[in-house]
């Protein structure tokens, strides 16, 4: 059993008491569309890679959805095929109770996201699918539902999904969910899952309930990486501290935003994650891949093609080489103890180049292989170096001068980090 905490210090997790770094998968159809065959064979394979949690919707993705013969329903649909909310149907929960049980087994902790912009009023995934927008009275006891189904396998919650506050109608909306899940469950950790620039107001981040901030730096081919950089400082801006974490990196070979035709590969989604944790999003990171997040199928129709690019199918997207990249990632942060690790930008003297700090280790992670000056003598500290891309330990060529440190070009043109230590 695992149970997830916060830290007294308010920027890192912990599980059973011992420091955590969350490393998740996207699989956010996973109840609606995997069998539990398949669930449980591709827990075994993240589980062997060293991934630890699996975020999910527990409602299914109206707009961003494939169309499958055998999609099972959480409601009952009416002659029209709309959701009647009034009428739950327990064969889709029971299945999903049973794939977070299987999780949980399996050592990975489900992050459970309750409603999806969609099923929220006067919000951009409501004008998508107005079918889809769950009554306000119908709120609380759906929510009530679906913790008391969950509870006991000790999942994370995230209450939203790509919400943007539109409106104080909106807002009232995760009110009330909050307000269900601190009475049923006032020990949980849960976030709030939001879309690219979005801002929850204080009303929302003061409550006990919120227990981390997660972001999302968005599939824009032009904003990938400038956002992830704006939104850890929005968050380490914030009054009220906690631990961040980008949950929604760039997904490997989804297709950009602005130009679908062009997937963003491997190395683009690892630079994501690594700027992620070093620019203060250093709890944890989540890893997605076009065709896992989702669980699409060959045959299916993508309803949203056109704007991602056809999706691979769920067995192939799962054996992308990016899960092995994110889950080094995870094995150096947990090795070198680094979660809670804070910016150190002003360091770097070389463009592209992502600086963090924590105590007396200093972290540079460069996506191409060129010189890089930092702007702080290292002489006295020991350093690590590892080709990211090979996963392989090299030593690099480093001078001092002018009280400045001067890593030299390694020879590889691929990207590296270094871990500079006392």
């Amino acid at each position: 059993m695992a149970v997830i905490q916060v830290d007294q210090s308010k920027q890192i997790l912990l599980r059973n008491k011992k420091p955590y770094f969350y490393l998740a998968d996207t699989v956010w159809m996973a109840f609606q569309k995997l069998s539990v065959e398949e669930w449980k064979n591709y827990l075994r394979l993240r589980s062997r890679q060293g991934f630890n949690a699996v975020q999910v919707s527990v409602l299914p993705i109206a707009h961003d959805n494939s169309i499958g013969e055998n999609d099972l329903e959480p409601f009952v649909l009416d002659d029209d095929g709309n959701y009647q909310f009034g009428q739950i149907n327990e064969e889709y929960f029971d299945k999903a109770e049973e794939m977070v049980k299987m999780a949980e087994e399996m050592g990975i902790t489900s992050c459970l996201h309750l409603f999806w912009v969609n099923y929220i009023p006067q919000t951009w995934g409501a004008e998508k699918s107005p079918e889809r927008v769950i009554p306000y009275e119908r709120l609380k006891e759906i929510a009530a539902y679906m913790i008391k189904r969950f509870d006991s396998y000790h999942p994370i919650y995230s209450v939203s999904g790509d919400t943007k506050f539109e409106t104080p109608e909106v807002i009232k909306y995760y009110q009330t969910v909050f307000d269900v899940l601190e009475e049923l469950s006032p020990n949980a950790v849960s976030s709030m899952h939001l879309a690219p620039t979005a801002d929850p107001p204080q009303e929302l981040t003061n409550r006990s309930g919120y227990s981390f901030y997660s972001y999302q730096s968005s599939h824009s081919g032009t904003d990938f990486l400038k956002n992830i950089s704006a939104f850890s400082d929005q968050f380490l801006s914030k009054s009220c501290k906690k631990p961040i974490i980008n949950t929604e990196p760039c997904y490997e070979a989804i297709g950009y935003y602005d130009d679908p035709c062009r997937k963003f590969s491997a190395f683009e989604v690892r630079w994501a994650l690594w700027t992620s944790v070093l620019s203060g999003a250093s709890a944890g990171i989540t890893y997605g891949a076009h065709g896992a997040w989702g669980c699409h199928k060959k045959g299916m129709r993508f309803k949203a093609k056109n704007v991602w690019g056809e999706a691979y199918d769920f067995q192939d997207a799962i054996r992308l080489r990016g899960a092995e990249d994110a889950a080094f990632l995870k094995a150096f942060m947990e090795e070198h103890r680094l979660m809670g690790m804070l910016p150190a930008q002003q360091l770097s003297e070389t463009g592209h180049v992502q600086v963090g700090k924590k105590d007396n280790a200093i972290v540079v992670y460069a996506p191409f292989d060129c010189e890089i000056v930092l702007g702080q003598q290292l002489s006295e500290y020991e350093v690590k170096a590892v080709n990211v891309a090979r996963k392989m330990n090299f030593s690099p060529e480093i001078l001092f001068r002018n009280g400045k440190t001067i890593i030299a070009p390694n020879g590889s043109n691929e990207d590296a980090v270094y871990l500079f230590y006392q």
